[in-house]
């Protein structure tokens, strides 16, 4: 893989532990920007299988020498919480999607792979999963803010076009916004499990439309998707 420093980055899975291989251009690497490269890019790859399976993995830089750097995988399985097989069951049409697909939508397109991100942090941390499932959708929404290739700051038609082209009713989405906000006003907030799990599924069913949408040349869905609402 490519970087932006001018190297070549390899990485191995191996067991719990990711081994890179870095072979720099340049005589004196930013080695701590090339650790956030490298997390970055392995977030990307388990942020797939954790958006597939309804998973937490966390990552940590375990050591770093010149040339190389141990990434350890956080196996601890936080999704384990009362309701978790109903969201599983809930989240299930992730799983057809081909990781090839993924693979290509997330190394090109950033606000997909912050949306896998905050999914991920949905299921790690409970008090404030409204919170980081309304923040995978507005991810998504912003994709729409630069549709056609044009910058836009009008966040209300970034949502108009979420809406339309993947055919999400606005009431669908404020399900979730409506815990998130207190949320990210610092309010405390206790939301039950079956909010906690709606909140899940609504998230997770935006963004599966999203990668339908992609696969299919980012036309807008057709009637065989149904409108959520």
């Amino acid at each position: 893989m490519e970087s932006r420093f001018g190297g070549i980055l390899d990485l191995d899975l191996v067991g719990g532990y990711a081994k890179s291989r870095l072979a720099f251009v340049e005589a004196n690497p930013d080695f701590d920007s090339i650790r956030n490269s490298i997390l970055k890019y392995m977030e990307s790859f388990i942020n797939i299988y954790n958006y597939t399976n309804c998973r937490f993995h966390a990552l940590y830089i375990d050591s770093m020498l010149i040339k190389r750097a141990n990434i350890l995988v956080d196996n601890q399985d936080y999704s384990r919480f009362p309701g978790w097989g109903e969201l599983e069951r809930m989240t299930q049409d992730a799983r057809a999607f081909e990781p090839l697909d993924l693979l290509n939508i997330v190394v090109t397109d950033v606000q997909f792979s912050r949306a896998l991100n905050d999914l991920r942090n949905s299921l790690a941390n409970h008090y404030d999963t409204s919170f980081y499932a309304y923040r995978a959708v507005e991810s998504i929404k912003a994709v729409f803010m630069d549709a056609d290739g044009r910058r836009s700051e009008n966040s209300a038609q970034g949502w108009e076009e979420l809406r339309e082209r993947l055919r999400i009713s606005e009431q669908f989405i404020m399900e979730i916004k409506q815990n998130a906000d207190l949320q990210r006003r610092g309010r405390n907030t206790m939301v039950v499990a079956d909010e906690r799990l709606e909140a899940m599924r609504r998230a997770w069913l935006v963004v599966g439309r999203y990668v339908h949408y992609c696969i299919e040349g980012k036309r807008g869905l057709g009637n065989a998707y149904p409108l959520l609402q």
